[in-house]
């Protein structure tokens, strides 16, 4: 096994898979240059069968490498970076993609001797349309930042911000898919209600959806200005409006995020 490995993933997960498909697809990264290591020879198996990279589930493997992806579950964080904690050398930087776990907690477990970025994506990475912020944390450079953002810009967008910001990342992008899928669950199921099937209830629900995301990004007008526009007075659709407003809804969206967001800060208190 070569010692050349640019980048070591702990944790060959989903999202450690779709960080990864990412960086090969965009040509960021290269297999010769990745190693997996994960306890489940399933998942050694798809990242050698699917990626061609080198596995293995010895994490003294991993400790030297340049860069590290810290992709495992967070109540396995403590063990594995007490395993790799003697083999980790001045410069080597730990990339966490794992909830509630502090830079300052990597940091100290590994000796200060490892330089911390910390991360919050979302499960859209896996198709290239992610949202991720980073934050740097102990001794992290200029340099290793920018080769973080980079590796999740690879799967979508990818922005830095302080890490005591990322809790709020988390209630917002980081669970945000599950709001818009919860959403999408429900205008389809309020399609089929109304005696569309469900086949073209679905299709036409995902499709108001990926063109009004659409309209906005490439007008660049906001949305509030786009709803005034397409809501008629006294018409259809201010009917819908209405019947929003009058069950709270923005409100509930705000509380919503606003819980989730305390939820995280909770996690990572524990």
């Amino acid at each position: 096994m070569s010692d050349n490995y640019e980048l070591a993933v702990i944790g060959a997960g989903t999202m450690a898979e779709a960080i990864v498909r990412g960086a090969f697809d965009t040509g960021y990264l290269c297999s010769e240059s990745v190693v997996a290591c994960d306890l489940n020879p399933e998942r050694r198996d798809l990242f050698e069968t699917e990626f061609g990279v080198a596995t293995t589930d010895d994490l003294q493997v991993c400790a030297p490498c340049p860069y590290i992806l810290l992709a495992t579950k967070p109540f396995n964080v403590d063990e594995v970076l007490a395993a790799v904690a003697p083999g980790v050398h001045e410069g080597v930087t730990v990339i966490s993609v794992c909830a509630g776990i502090t830079t300052k907690q990597i940091s100290d477990a590994l000796g200060g001797k490892a330089r911390v970025v910390r991360a919050m994506p979302n499960t859209p990475t896996r198709v290239g349309a992610g949202a991720t912020a980073i934050a740097p944390g102990p001794n992290c450079q200029d340099e290793n930042l920018e080769w973080a953002r980079r590796l999740f810009a690879a799967s979508g967008l990818s922005v830095v911000m302080p890490e005591e910001k990322i809790d709020s990342v988390t209630g917002l992008s980081g669970s945000g898919p599950a709001y818009v899928f919860y959403f999408i669950e429900a205008m389809i199921e309020a399609g089929i209600a109304e005696g569309i099937d469900a086949d073209t209830s679905r299709d036409l629900v995902l499709q108001t959806f990926e063109g009004a995301v659409k309209l906005v990004r490439e007008t660049g007008i906001a949305p509030a200005e786009l709803r005034r526009r397409v809501t008629t007075p006294n018409g259809v659709t201010q009917r819908g409006i209405e019947t929003f407003q009058s069950y709270k809804f923005r409100e509930s969206v705000h509380t919503a995020i606003h819980n989730a967001v305390l939820r995280s800060k909770e996690l990572g208190e524990k």
